[in-house]
């Protein structure tokens, strides 16, 4: 009898443990899972202003100076692949929303903007929006440049791309390793 209480009582400390390892492991998961998806989103970010400097560079080679036309077009064309969690051009964020996956991206062809649907969005706050959606578009800045060789007040523009966001938003995750 008192070997059989000393192993329900082991049991019962084993259970207990297991059970709080449990919750412990689980919330840091959910944190990692986050960052993961985070960092990922931000990857496939970086890949395209690569690319956007690519195409900027051709039009200074070429000699276009209709930069409008690259502000309008689809980034994920200028890729050699699309990325497997591309899922291609919608003609509205209603049509995104209605999209049934997370964890993708779309080009909304209404706004010319990308939008990225999040999946883990515990420490997403998107100012006004719904908890899902990151949007970013295109922005074209200039800014003067001396041409070599040339006087020194002539002057050419140059132009430099980035992603901006469309609605504002900050992804909080802790940065304790």
């Amino acid at each position: 009898m008192a070997l059989r209480r000393m192993r329900l009582l082991e049991v019962a400390v084993v259970v207990t443990i297991v059970a709080i390892l449990y919750g412990v492991l689980s919330s840091r998961l959910v944190v990692l899972g986050e960052r993961a998806e985070r960092a990922a989103m931000q990857g496939m970010l970086g890949q395209l202003k690569q690319q956007l400097n690519i195409q900027l560079a051709q039009y200074y080679i070429a000699g276009n100076k209709d930069l409008q036309s690259l502000q309008a077009e689809n980034p994920f064309m200028w890729l050699e692949r699309q990325p497997e969690n591309y899922r291609g051009e919608l003609a509205s964020l209603v049509d995104i929303m209605n999209q049934p996956e997370t964890e993708v991206w779309f080009f909304d062809t209404s706004n010319r903007e990308l939008v990225y649907k999040v999946n883990r969005h515990q420490f997403l706050t998107i100012e006004g929006q719904n908890q899902q959606i990151l949007r970013f578009v295109l922005n074209l800045n200039q800014s003067a440049a001396d041409k070599q060789g040339k006087a020194e007040t002539a002057t050419s523009t140059v132009y430099h791309g980035v992603f901006s966001t469309a609605v504002p938003f900050t992804w909080q995750i802790d940065t304790s390793p």
